[in-house]
């Protein structure tokens, strides 16, 4: 996945731009140009902790899939996940997210 995919999944997830910038390693008015021509330009809560990580919630809907499916794929060492505070709960690195996406492409439909 290159950046301007990276860019457009991240700000479709809700991100920042100046976090997208900070996890990518890329300029801020790089992200901005990005998302301002492909249309993207709503503001949001989400966010990226200051060590690159997220919660499960924002990690399921990232990937798109249910959190009972990412729990599994931790267990089973698919996508690395750290574990925090007493509760022990599930976080995630954006980048570890990002690597997954890359290197298990969605399938495109068959055109008929």
């Amino acid at each position: 996945m290159g950046n301007k995919e990276a860019i457009l999944k991240l700000k479709k997830a809700g991100v920042r731009n100046s976090q997208i910038a900070e996890v990518l390693g890329i300029s801020k008015q790089y992200v901005s140009r990005i998302s301002k021509a492909s249309g993207i330009t709503q503001r949001t809560n989400n966010r990226i902790y200051k060590n690159g990580t997220v919660p499960i919630g924002f990690a399921c809907e990232f990937l798109n899939v249910p959190k009972t499916t990412l729990r599994r794929w931790s267990d089973d060492g698919t996508i690395p996940t750290l574990r925090v505070n007493g509760r022990r709960d599930r976080m995630y690195k954006i980048s570890d997210l990002l690597s997954y996406i890359h290197d298990n492409p969605i399938d495109e439909p068959l055109d008929y």
